[in-house]
C-alpha cells in the first residue's frame, strides 16, 4: 500500500509538471498567491533567487536572510518552495536559521509545511504578533523540543546542556488552552509552569528582554526598580531611565541636573541633557545583541569611573583625565572613549575569538579555544621584566562578587617600544631601559646576547628561529618560509583526502586489489545524525600497512579495521553543540540520535561532520588527522596516531615512521635515524667485521712492526746496490702496512671504547672533525705507500731481470738514489691524502661532500649537499637559477644572504672529503646511507652524486698498478726460467727449489694483489654507474678486503720472518719430538741448535747471493 500511494504521488508529480510546463510562474506585477490564480487554477509564485521571494498578503515582499520572517499566517517562502521542488520526493533538508529542517511541498495543494525530524508528521509553522510561534502539531518523538529550534531567540547553546530541562536549544514545545481553544506554541519555561530556565546571571551580555539578569552583580544596582503607574513593581534599564518618559510613580528616575553632578546627552533623547548615576555607571549595553540594549550617555561616559572593579576593562585616559572604562567598550569597535583609541587594540585569536591584546600571554584563558594563550605573540616573552597591563587585567573568580587582583605580568616582546602605551606605568614604551639587537630591530632578551635571525625572502624582516619551520608563516602569506622547510627535510608530498567517485562513494580500493573490494558505511563515531548522509568507501576487505597513509585514508582504514596494528584514532563520542570553538561561523546544528544537539557543516553539496575534536576544544577535518602536523596545536591529532614519529628535540615535530631509519634526516636532533631501532655505530651493529677490524689491525701492527726492526740490520749486510733498492722499498711497504694496521686500531677504539652507541648522535663532529680526517689521510697513505711501493719494486725487478747485468757495489750514489726514490713515494702518497683537506676554493669543489649547519638554523636539517642547497636556494631567491657547476663560495654566500651573521652565533662546518662514511676512507664507494643522500619524490632513496673526476683518476692509477705488478711478475718468471735453462740448472735441484719459490712468491704477490684492488676496482665502477648497489658490502670491502696485503707483504716480500717463524717452529717440533718440553728444551743450547742458528745465517747469505741476481 506504502509503495502504491508513492507511485501515486510521483505520477501526480510528473503530470503536474507535465500540464503546467510552457507557464510563466512567476509573477510579474508583484502579485501572488492562490487569489491571483495562473492558467491551470495554481498560485501565482515569487521569484525565489529574485529580492521579494515571500508571498505574504497576496503581495511578493522582500525579507531578509532569516528564513522565519516568511513565516505568518498564509505566507510562503518561494526559496524554501525551490529547494522542495529540486529534491526527488519533493521534501528536502534545508538550513533554517542555522538548523537543519525538513520542509516538504505539497503541488497538489501548493502548500509547504515542515517535517519532523524522526517521523512522517508534518506540521505548520505560524509566528504570530509579538514573535509569537504556534505549531499546528508537536513532534512527540523527538524529546528535545528540537522543532522549536531556528524559530525563536536562542539563548547560549553552549550551555543549554546544563542550564535546560530537556531542550536542544533553550525552549520548550508546549500546548497552552485558553477559553477551550489549543494552541501549540514555543515557552522559555517548562508547560506547567515549575520551572524556569537558569539564566546566565552577570555574564556581561543581557540574556533577558530588559537585562533584569545584569541589574544586580556584586551588590551594586544598575538601573532601578519601581513602581509604574498601575502600582506594578517594574525594573528600569538604563536606557530607560530620565528618557522624558513617564515610568515610574513620582517620577521614580532623579533627572535634574545640578552643578556637582557629571551630565551627558541622553543616548536615546539626544535633546536631554542627564545626569550621571552611580546605578547608570558600567551597566551592559549591547546594540546588535538578542535583546538590543542602548547605553545611557550618547558619548558613553556612563561608561567611564566604574564603582564595580569587577567591570573594569581597563584604564586610559578620557579627555585627559586617567579613568577607568568599562569590559563593554573594549573592542568596541567604532565606539571610542580613550584619547588614543587604546581600547579597541583588539586582534582576532582566531577565527571564533576577538580579544585585547592585553588579554593575550596572560595565563588566563579568555577564548574557548585557548587561542589567546596560544597566538604567535606568546612565543617570545620578555623574561625578567613583568607590569601591570592597562586592559583586560580584572578577571572575575568562580565564586560571587570576588575578583583578582591587578596582577604584573611578562609581556610579549613585539609589545616593546611598539608605539603603543602597553604597561600602566609606561616601563614597555621607556627607551632607557630596552636594548635591540641590530638585526632586524629584535628586541635583546635580558641577560641574553644578541642572537642572529632568518631573513624573510620577500618582506625582508627578521623572524626568531624560535618561530622559523613551525606549523605557521612566520613571514606572513608571501614568506613561503614552510615551503623551504619542507624541502630541506625532503618531506615527501602527502596524500590526505580520498577522491569520491559516483556520489557520496569514496574510492579506497587500488585496481589491482578490486576482487576484494566491497562498498561499505562508514558508521564511525557511531551515531545517527538527522540531515547527515553516511559516507561510503569503496573498500578492500584485507588489512593492509598503514604506515604511509595520512589524514582520510589513515582515518577511515583504522577506523574500519583495516589497518594493521592500528587503531582508530577518532573518538566515539557525539560533537556537543559548544565543541569546535573555532568553527562557530560555519556551524549548522542538528539532532544526534534524536537525543542530543550537534552541529554539522556543508561542502561539496552535502552536509557532514567530519570533524576530530582536539582536546583543547579545536575541530579539524579528518584529512588534518594522523598527516603529521600539529594541526590542532596542542598535538591531540597525532597522539593517538601510528604512522608517526616524534623528533626528540621537538615535541611538536612529527616524521613519517616509513622516513625513520632510512638513512635521510629529518629531524634537527637526528633522532628519526638515531634511536633504539636504528642507532648505527661505526662499524655496523652486531657486525662481525669489528673483531676482524681489531684481528687484522693487530696482526697488521704486530707483523710489520717485527719487518721494520729486522730490515734496518739486513740494510747493513747489503753488498749490492739491487739488494739495497729491494730492502729500501720493503721497508716502505711496511710502514704502508703498519700505517694501515694503525688506522684500523684507531677506528675500533673509536668504535667500541670512546664513541659506541653515541656515535650516531654525534656523527656531524665526526664528519666534520679532526678525529676522522686524521684517520682519512693515515688510510690513504697507508694504502697508497704501500701500493705505490710493490708497483715500483715491481718495475725496479723487472728491469734488472731484463738488463741481466751483474749488480753494482753499495755506493753513496745508490744509497742517495734508493733516497729519492723512497722520498718521492712518500710525498705522492702523502699528496693524495692531504690534498683533499686543504683549503682552497678551487679545491673544494671536488672535494667538500656537503656542509653540516648548527641547529638553530632550522631550516637546514643534517649534511646538506649542492644539491640540496641549489633547491632550497631557489625557492627562497625565486628567480636565481643554479647549478651543480655552481661554487661553493658562491652557495655560501648565497646561504649568508638568507640569515643575519651580526653576531656570529650561528656555525656551519664542511663535511671534508673522508667525512662521506663512518669510516674516514677515501671516497671509493658511497654507501645507501650517505650523508649528502636525498629522496626522491617517488619515496625511494637516491644517491646525490656526480662522477668524481678525482675518484675515478685514483682507481685508475690503482688499476694501472696492479697491470705494472701482474706484467713485471709474468715477465719475471718466464726470464727466470730462460735463465735457468740457459745455465744448465735443470738438474740442479737446490736451483731448481730456488726458482720454484721464486715463482710461488711472485704467484703470490700478484694473487694478494689482485684479490684487494681489481675485485674492488670492479665494484667501485658497477656501483656508480648503478648497475648494482654495493653499500651493504662497503664495510667488509674497506675493513677486510682492501687490508688484506698489510697481512701477507710481511711475509712475501721479505723472507726473512719466515725464516724466524720456520726455525722457532722446528725447534717446538723438535722439543716434542724429543720427549721434553719446550720450556726445557729452550733452556739448553744443544748442538743441534747451534748448527740451526749457523744454518739460518747461510740461508741468510745464500739468499742475499741470489738476489743480488734477482733481488727478493
Amino acid at each position: 500500500m506504502g509503495k502504491l500511494t508513492s507511485f501515486r504521488s510521483l505520477l501526480l508529480m510528473l503530470l503536474t509538471v507535465a500540464t503546467t510546463k510552457g507557464i510563466n510562474r512567476i509573477s510579474t506585477d508583484g502579485k501572488c498567491g492562490p487569489t491571483i490564480p495562473l492558467s491551470d487554477s495554481k498560485p501565482t509564485e515569487c521569484d525565489p533567487s529574485g529580492s521579494t521571494p515571500c508571498c505574504s498578503g497576496n503581495q511578493c515582499v522582500a525579507v531578509g536572510e532569516d528564513l522565519s520572517e516568511c513565516l505568518c499566517d498564509g505566507c510562503v517562502d518561494y526559496r524554501l518552495v525551490e529547494q522542495a521542488r529540486n529534491s526527488a520526493d519533493s521534501c528536502a533538508i534545508i538550513e533554517f536559521n542555522t538548523f537543519l529542517k525538513r520542509i516538504c511541498y505539497d503541488e497538489e495543494s501548493s502548500t509547504l509545511n515542515f517535517r519532523c525530524a524522526d517521523s512522517e508528521l508534518s506540521y505548520k509553522t505560524i509566528k504570530g504578533s509579538e514573535d509569537l510561534i504556534e505549531f499546528s502539531n508537536t513532534c512527540t518523538e523527538v524529546p528535545m523540543n528540537y522543532q522549536a529550534c531556528g524559530l525563536v531567540d536562542n539563548i547560549d547553546m553552549s550551555m543549554s546542556s546544563d542550564n535546560t530541562v530537556g531542550t536542544a536549544c533553550g525552549w520548550h514545545v508546549c500546548t497552552i488552552t485558553d477559553n477551550g481553544e489549543s494552541t501549540i506554541t514555543a515557552k522559555e519555561h517548562l508547560c506547567d509552569g515549575t520551572q524556569t530556565l537558569k539564566s546566565v546571571v552577570c555574564d556581561g551580555k543581557c540574556d533577558t528582554e530588559r537585562c533584569v539578569d545584569e541589574s544586580l552583580c556584586h551588590d551594586l544596582r544598575y538601573g532601578m526598580n519601581c513602581r509604574d503607574t498601575v502600582n506594578r513593581h517594574v525594573y528600569l534599564p538604563v536606557e530607560k531611565i530620565c528618557d522624558g518618559s513617564s515610568d515610574c510613580v513620582n517620577d521614580g528616575d532623579d533627572c535634574t541636573v545640578t552643578s556637582d553632578t557629571q551630565s551627558c546627552t541622553h543616548y536615546l533623547k539626544n535633546h536631554l541633557i542627564v545626569p550621571i548615576h552611580n546605578y547608570t555607571r558600567c551597566a551592559i549595553f549591547d546594540l546588535d545583541g538578542t535583546f538590543p540594549k542602548a547605553p545611557y550617555c550618547a558619548d558613553f561616559m556612563d561608561q567611564t569611573n566604574c564603582t564595580d572593579v569587577c567591570r573594569v576593562g581597563g584604564f586610559c585616559e578620557v579627555n585627559g583625565f586617567k579613568s577607568s572604562i568599562s569590559k563593554t567598550m573594549v573592542c568596541g569597535g567604532n565606539k571610542q572613549l580613550c584619547d588614543d583609541n587604546s581600547e579597541n587594540s583588539c586582534i582576532d585569536a582566531s577565527s571564533s575569538c576577538r580579544v585585547h591584546k592585553h588579554k593575550l600571554c596572560d595565563r588566563h584563558g579568555d577564548c574557548i579555544d585557548g587561542s589567546d594563550e596560544t597566538h604567535d605573540d606568546c612565543k617570545a616573552m620578555t623574561k625578567e621584566h613583568r607590569c601591570v597591563r592597562r586592559f583586560g587585567v580584572m578577571t572575575e573568580k568562580h565564586e560571587p562578587g570576588l575578583c583578582l587582583s591587578r596582577r604584573s605580568e611578562r609581556i610579549p616582546q613585539s609589545w616593546i617600544m611598539d608605539g603603543e602605551k602597553d604597561c600602566e606605568d609606561g616601563s614597555d614604551e621607556d627607551g632607557t631601559r630596552w636594548e635591540f639587537c641590530k638585526v632586524g630591530n629584535i628586541l635583546k632578551d635580558e641577560g641574553e646576547p644578541c642572537k642572529d635571525g632568518f631573513l624573510c625572502p620577500k618582506s625582508k624582516t627578521y623572524v626568531n628561529f624560535d618561530l622559523v619551520c613551525e606549523s605557521k608563516e612566520s613571514c606572513g602569506l608571501d614568506g613561503k618560509e614552510n615551503e623551504i622547510c619542507t624541502i630541506s627535510r625532503d618531506i615527501l608530498p602527502k596524500d590526505t583526502t580520498v577522491e569520491e567517485r559516483s556520489g557520496l562513494i569514496k574510492q579506497l580500493c587500488n585496481e589491482t586489489d578490486s576482487n576484494n573490494c566491497q562498498v561499505k558505511d562508514f558508521n564511525y563515531p557511531k551515531y545517527n545524525i538527522f540531515g547527515v548522509i553516511k559516507v561510503q568507501l569503496n573498500i578492500s576487505t584485507r588489512t593492509v600497512d598503514c604506515s604511509n597513509k595520512f589524514g582520510e585514508h589513515y582515518v577511515y582504514l583504522s577506523c574500519m579495521g583495516l589497518c594493521e596494528n592500528t587503531s582508530c584514532p577518532l573518538k566515539n563520542e557525539i560533537l556537543k553543540n559548544g565543541s569546535c570553538s573555532n568553527l562557530e561561523l560555519v556551524k549548522v546544528f542538528t539532532l544526534a540520535n534524536n537525543s542530543e544537539l550537534t552541529f554539522v557543516n556543508k561542502s561539496e553539496g552535502r552536509y557532514h561532520n567530519d570533524f576530530y575534536e582536539c582536546d583543547n576544544g579545536r575541530c579539524v577535518n579528518f584529512s588534518q588527522v594522523c598527516d603529521l602536523v600539529n594541526d590542532c596545536g596542542d598535538m591531540s591529532d597525532e597522539l593517538n596516531c601510528k604512522n608517526h614519529f616524534p623528533c626528540e628535540d621537538d615535541d611538536t615535530s612529527f616524521v613519517g615512521i616509513n622516513q625513520t631509519c632510512d638513512g635521510i634526516y629529518d629531524c634537527l636532533d637526528l633522532s628519526d635515524e638515531c634511536n633504539d631501532k636504528c642507532g648505527r655505530r661505526i662499524i655496523d651493529n652486531g657486525s662481525w667485521l669489528t673483531p676482524f677490524c681489531w684481528l687484522i689491525g693487530i696482526l697488521a701492527v704486530m707483523l710489520n712492526i717485527c719487518t721494520l726492526v729486522i730490515l734496518p740490520r739486513a740494510l747493513k749486510q747489503c753488498r749490492n746496490e739491487n739488494i739495497l733498492f729491494s730492502k729500501v722499498l720493503v721497508m716502505l711497504i711496511s710502514v704502508g702496512d703498519l700505517l694501515m694496521g694503525i688506522y684500523l686500531i684507531a677506528l675500533s677504539v673509536y668504535d667500541d671504547i670512546i664513541l659506541g652507541q653515541s656515535f650516531c648522535r654525534k656523527q656531524a663532529e665526526w664528519y666534520t672533525g679532526t678525529q676522522c680526517s686524521v684517520l682519512g689521510v693515515i688510510s690513504t697513505i697507508g694504502s697508497q705507500l704501500s701500493l705505490f711501493s710493490m708497483t715500483v719494486l715491481s718495475i725496479f725487478r723487472l728491469c734488472k731481470v731484463l738488463m741481466n747485468a751483474l749488480p753494482l757495489p753499495v755506493s753513496r750514489n745508490s744509497i742517495i738514489k734508493a733516497i729519492i726514490w723512497a722520498v718521492i713515494i712518500i710525498l705522492i702518497s702523502l699528496a693524495l691524502a692531504v690534498i683533499p683537506l686543504i683549503p682552497s676554493k678551487l679545491l673544494e669543489e671536488y672535494f667538500v661532500q656537503g656542509i653540516h649547519y648548527d641547529p638553530k638554523y632550522k631550516v637546514f636539517v643534517g649534511f646538506n649537499s649542492k644539491q640540496k642547497h641549489i633547491k632550497i636556494l631557489e625557492k627562497y631567491y625565486e628567480n636565481k637559477t643554479l647549478t651543480t657547476d655552481s661554487s661553493w663560495s658562491e652557495i655560501g654566500t648565497l646561504v649568508d644572504g638568507m640569515f643575519s651573521t651580526e653576531y656570529a652565533n650561528l656555525t656551519r662546518n664542511k663535511v671534508h672529503f673522508y667525512g662521506n662514511d663512518g669510516l674516514c676512507l677515501f671516497k671509493y664507494i658511497i654507501r645507501g646511507d650517505d650523508a649528502r643522500r636525498g629522496r626522491e619524490a617517488t619515496g625511494t632513496s637516491t644517491i646525490d652524486l656526480y662522477n668524481d673526476p678525482v675518484v675515478w683518476a685514483i682507481l685508475t692509477v690503482n688499476l694501472v698498478c696492479f697491470v705494472g705488478i701482474l706484467i713485471s711478475a709474468v715477465v719475471i718468471c718466464m726470464k727466470t726460467r730462460q735463465s735457468a735453462n740457459l745455465a744448465g740448472q735443470k738438474k740442479n735441484k737446490a736451483a731448481r727449489k730456488r726458482n720454484r719459490s721464486l715463482e710461488i712468491r711472485i704467484l703470490a704477490i700478484v694473487v694478494t694483489d689482485f684479490l684487494c684492488w681489481v675485485p674492488f676496482i670492479i665494484i667501485c665502477f658497477l656501483h656508480n654507474r648503478r648497475f648494482l648497489d654495493a653499500s651493504k658490502w662497503y664495510q667488509a670491502l674497506a675493513l677486510v678486503v682492501l687490508p688484506l696485503n698489510s697481512l701477507i707483504n710481511p711475509l712475501i716480500y721479505d723472507r726473512t720472518i719466515t725464516q724466524f717463524c720456520k726455525m722457532k717452529m722446528d725447534n717446538f717440533t723438535e722439543a716434542w719430538g724429543s720427549g721434553g718440553t719446550p720450556s726445557e728444551t729452550e733452556g739448553n743450547v744443544s748442538p743441534s741448535n747451534g748448527n740451526r742458528r749457523q744454518d739460518f745465517q747461510l740461508k741468510q747469505t745464500a739468499t742475499q747471493s741470489t738476489n743480488a741476481q734477482y733481488p727478493p
